[in-house]
């Protein structure tokens, strides 16, 4: 169990478990919290990164944003 543990270790490992879990913005807090306490570790920039781009690309890729896919037509053209 990760919860109650405050270091930048504790962090960057809950940070990897929640990314693992599919959880990216919960993870990229973590990650956050992990480079307020040890901002010169690399691994923890590295992941963080990593867990950003799936955000954007999540968002890029239209879940949950609205956004229309290709192919498809808006609803509100006739």
């Amino acid at each position: 169990d990760l919860e109650g543990r405050d270091g930048a270790d504790d962090f960057y490992n809950r940070g990897n478990a929640l990314a693992r879990e599919g959880r990216f913005e919960d993870a990229l807090a973590a990650y956050d919290e992990a480079l307020k306490r040890a901002p010169a570790d690399a691994d923890a920039r590295y992941n963080r990164e990593q867990v950003l781009k799936l955000i954007e690309k999540r968002q890029q890729d239209g879940k949950g944003d609205g956004q229309q896919q290709p192919g498809e037509q808006d609803p509100r053209r006739k």
